[in-house]
């Protein structure tokens, strides 16, 4: 019986009326508001633009297929000792889907990492592969100037069409 009698003094909340945001007390002082959520517009046009470019990628799988995964110490047991930074497109791909790229620049980065790590590791072992990698970056340079309006962003490094055309690299 009492306990119908203390539910009888809460008052019922409005829930038509928006939620105001709470402001913390204590590390950051009591004007902290928590930052929310949201995606700002240019962050995820950013993210739409890499997301197109790198499954672009990872579908050419005529230049992609040794870059799609990190290289294993079973395919290459002393790959990490000679390469200090990996990349791979799948690590790519998750560092787009977190939003770790604030620009352009620096994923065009990860992937000259790749072409990079190719012609360091391969240059006098698998003389195939570093080629690949090549045209790997051509591409992705490529579609980042193909790109270029949506993203709003300026890039300095560019490929230009024809030079992707006389490589024969297929853009989807």
């Amino acid at each position: 019986m009492i306990e119908n009698t203390f539910l009888s003094f809460v008052p019922e909340r409005d829930r038509s009326a928006k939620r105001k945001s709470f402001v913390e007390s204590g590390r950051y002082g009591a004007d902290h508001v928590p930052p929310t959520k949201r995606r700002r517009g240019g962050e995820v046009g950013l993210v739409n633009v890499l997301e197109h470019i790198v499954e672009t990628l990872r579908e050419n799988t005529s230049v992609s297929y040794l870059f799609l995964k990190p290289v294993s110490k079973k395919e290459a047991p002393d790959y990490l000792k000679i390469v200090k930074d990996p990349m791979d497109l799948s690590t790519i791909r998750e560092k787009v889907r977190r939003m770790e790229y604030k620009d352009r620049e620096d994923f065009r980065h990860d992937v000259w990492q790749i072409t990079m790590n190719a012609h360091i590791y391969n240059d006098g072992r698998n003389v195939g592969i570093p080629p690949l990698a090549d045209k790997l970056l051509e591409l992705c340079d490529y579609l980042m100037d193909e790109n270029y309006c949506y993203a709003g962003q300026k890039f300095l490094n560019t490929c230009k069409t024809s030079v992707c055309a006389l490589q024969g690299i297929y853009v989807s």
